[in-house]
């Protein structure tokens, strides 16, 4: 397993900074939090992510403007990368988005992420099996922390509907 250190480079939680040895690996910046648009660049290499509107779950991936993956959420919150056609990708999370891994069709992980503590001095670590190619690498170590936007998203519409029935239920008696 490889190692690398990712924290969030700016106050608006939008920017993250992955390293390896103190080395830059990547820099990961989300554009607009409506359409899930983000950035990893890493050398020369531009990852995309994108979705066509707010309602549609799934994130278009995009490597040097050409696709490359689809993340898809499914309706009771699976969340699937689908890269090339060829290989699918679930990830796994607890109940409040964290501890997010990449499991490959074994399920096996294949990256997992920590996240960043206050004891870790805001720094979370990623950490990613050798087998996989420099590609998968870097899709599904920046594709991480899009597709847990898209849990936090599940999150706040599930506590959104829970707490207008719990409303409803309590006015309904009173």
């Amino acid at each position: 397993m490889e190692t690398l250190t990712w924290e969030n480079s700016d106050l608006s939680g939008r920017r993250f900074v992955f390293e390896k040895d103190n080395l830059s690996a990547g820099t990961f910046t989300v554009l607009s939090e409506i359409s899930s648009t983000a950035r990893f660049y890493c050398g020369d290499d531009q990852i995309t992510y994108y979705k066509n509107n707010f309602w549609e779950d799934t994130v278009f991936v995009k490597k040097n403007n050409q696709l490359i993956a689809t993340i898809t959420r499914q309706f009771f919150g699976r969340i699937f990368l689908n890269l090339n056609r060829e290989k699918t990708f679930q990830l796994s999370f607890n109940f409040f988005g964290r501890n997010l891994k990449w499991l490959n069709q074994d399920g096996k992980p294949v990256v997992a992420y920590q996240m960043a503590t206050l004891k870790s001095m805001r720094k979370g670590f990623v950490q990613i099996d050798a087998s996989l190619s420099n590609d998968e690498k870097n899709v599904l170590l920046s594709a991480g922390l899009i597709a847990n936007r898209l849990n936090t998203s599940r999150l706040i519409v599930s506590a959104g509907i829970i707490g207008w029935f719990v409303f409803s239920v309590i006015n309904k008696f009173m």
